[in-house]
């Protein structure tokens, strides 16, 4: 919790205008928030999602935000494609394809949900690898044979 507005005012020697305009931006940014009849807290640090918008990936983001990187598979099948899925990943209708679905956390705290599609043909071998502990595009990295794969992810 903050000191009250007239407490601010009185410490810093200025009016408790400029100190309610200061604590009402400091609450728009989110560095502030207000609970009624509580009083005015600091807000834990929010994790910027930068990673979707740079060529960065998750891990690499949480760890330089010195917070620990972690996975929850959800879902890990085989499953046909529906026509959506087929044209995403160049297969034919009812095709194979590898379905998965995992929350990204941050220090235990969840931040993003992906799904992923791989066409099975080409990543079969992703279902021998723990996907909770090895990270998915390391895996990819180093494919059994040298064949060109797509994946689709949202």
């Amino acid at each position: 919790m903050i000191p009250t507005e007239k407490e601010l005012s009185d410490t810093f020697l200025i009016s408790r205008t400029t100190v309610r305009q200061a604590i009402t931006e400091l609450v728009q940014e989110g560095w502030l928030y207000r609970i009624k009849s509580k009083g005015t807290f600091v807000s834990q640090p929010k994790i910027s999602q930068d990673f979707i918008k740079k060529l960065e990936s998750f891990n690499d983001q949480i760890l330089r935000a010195g917070m620990s990187p972690s996975t929850e598979v959800l879902k890990l099948e085989v499953q046909k494609a529906t026509a959506k899925v087929a044209a995403s990943l160049d297969l034919k209708d009812k095709e194979a394809f590898i379905y998965l679905r995992r929350k990204r956390l941050a220090n235990g705290e969840p931040i993003v949900a992906i799904e992923t599609c791989l066409p099975y043909k080409d990543c079969s071998f992703i279902l021998s690898h723990d996907v909770e502990k090895e990270l998915l595009y390391s895996i990819l990295n180093k494919p059994k044979d040298t064949s060109v794969f797509r994946v689709a992810e949202s």
